[in-house]
């Protein structure tokens, strides 16, 4: 007889946990909320727990951030 591991099984059938995004914040627009246009192009209204200000890069997960994000140079490299 086996036996079925009831943790692992709800585990499987929850959800995927969100991805991480990066985005720059472009509006604060109070009570703790504020607008960050992400890096590829879209724009979302996120929980803003961190209180950074607007024009600051930031990570953005499950609709809140999670703190500042680093800005990088682009650089194309052809092969």
């Amino acid at each position: 007889m086996s036996t079925t591991n009831l943790y692992l099984y709800l585990k499987d059938v929850q959800q995927p946990e969100p991805l991480q995004q990066k985005g720059q914040i472009k509006a604060d627009l109070g009570t703790g909320m504020c607008r960050v246009e992400l890096a590829e192009g879209g724009l979302m209204n996120v929980r803003n727990p961190t209180g950074l200000a607007v024009n600051k890069w930031v990570y953005v997960k499950a609709g809140a951030i999670l703190g500042e994000a680093p800005v990088l140079p682009y650089v194309l490299i052809e092969i």
